[in-house]
């Protein structure tokens, strides 16, 4: 879906455009309000959801053999132990698992079976407290939209140039005047890319889930994820840094690209992060990558990911119809918002009706 891909600031453009017609403008507090109401209409009466894998949202706690699930876990569909191909049987209740495996409260080892029971897993045996081989597969909630996360990097100077290979610089930049360039030459192999010391920050405390940032490439990339890795530190020069790979996306050579990345539990524990930086964990070749606008995030910076084609367009027309027009234009604009609706959306996958009040329901 990268070639339909909007981001939130494309639809704030497109939102304004077609009320400035109308004689009035939306604050963006208002379009991303309304924003987050469709995506939770979306969810909630159109089964439209995303998939939920703790194994990209990160580590779960095992208490005994409980395991409590977050809130955007709405629904489990399968549980692993130490690897896909060792499925738990699934069972309907606990009255189910006392009758399998009797003792099972107090029973220590691997798994063999679960049960859900409201925002808590039930596991047939308690494998400790370790929790890299549990990986849960369900069903979550699309992530809100957010205006922007904190910036810890805005990028108008240059980054911490390690040496041999690589030159660091800045070019034009994506968000603001500059972006960090990076060049990598061709005896460069793997290991620190470049650096940068940030204002100490406590991941901890704030709550801190994503991070994100603009990324451009002078040749096309086909897979971020075999070459870079993301690198926050509580030391300089990311002397000791937790790393986590960039997401399995591609890049276009010289186009812009919006990364987001899911921090890792290491990551997320850090209570004085003061250095940010990417590495190369394999060779990537001679390129200059770019990057702009380093973000941390309490809630995904671009939940569009998780829609088919064509739904920034949805949301786009839905904000624009749940805007409270002018009085004086109100009726007309919902005669053209209507219509749009009505004749020039395609959208077969997203069809549910949206009740507004004193009008007829509009059905897209």
């Amino acid at each position: 879906m990268a070639n339909a891909q909007k981001d939130w600031a494309y639809i704030l453009n497109h939102v304004f455009d077609m009320t400035e017609r109308e004689a009035f403008t939306p604050t963006e507090r208002t379009c991303l309000t309304l924003g987050n109401t469709c995506l939770s209409d979306i969810c909630e009466n159109v089964e439209f959801p995303m998939v939920w894998d703790n194994s990209v949202t990160g580590e779960l706690s095992i208490s005994s053999v409980e395991v409590s699930l977050p809130a955007d876990c709405i629904k489990v569909d399968r549980v692993e132990w130490a690897g896909s191909t060792n499925p738990l049987v699934k069972l309907d209740n606990l009255e189910e698992m006392d009758r399998q495996y009797s003792g099972w409260r107090d029973a220590t080892g691997d798994p063999v079976a679960f049960c859900q029971v409201g925002q808590t897993l039930y596991l047939s045996s308690y494998p400790g407290a370790s929790t890299d081989d549990l990986v849960v597969r369900g069903t979550g909630y699309i992530p809100e939209f957010v205006v922007s996360g904190d910036l810890i990097d805005s990028c108008e100077e240059a980054w911490d140039d390690p040496g041999s290979n690589i030159a660091v610089g800045l070019a034009e930049g994506r968000v603001g005047s500059y972006c960090v360039s990076i060049d990598i030459a061709s005896g460069f192999t793997t290991g620190i890319l470049s650096s940068n010391a940030i204002t100490s920050v406590s991941l901890a405390d704030k709550g801190y889930v994503y991070a994100t940032f603009w990324m451009k490439s002078s040749v096309a990339i086909a897979d971020l994820s075999t070459y870079f890795t993301f690198c926050l530190d509580e030391h300089a020069s990311l002397a000791s840094s937790a790393d986590v790979a960039l997401p399995a996306m591609a890049l276009q050579a010289n186009t812009w690209r919006k990364v987001t990345i899911t921090l890792s539990a290491t990551q997320k524990a850090y209570t004085a992060a003061i250095c940010a930086g990417l590495k190369a964990i394999v060779d990537p070749g001679t390129l200059t990558l770019y990057v702009d606008d380093v973000r941390l995030c309490v809630t995904d910076a671009n939940p569009l990911d998780y829609l088919d084609l064509g739904a920034w367009s949805v949301i786009a027309d839905y904000i624009l119809w749940k805007v409270p027009a002018d009085p004086n234009n109100a009726f007309e604009m919902n005669r053209k918002m209507e219509a749009k609706m009505s004749y020039d959306l395609n959208y077969p996958k997203l069809l549910y009706s949206v009740q507004t009040k004193g009008h007829n329901k509009v059905s897209y």
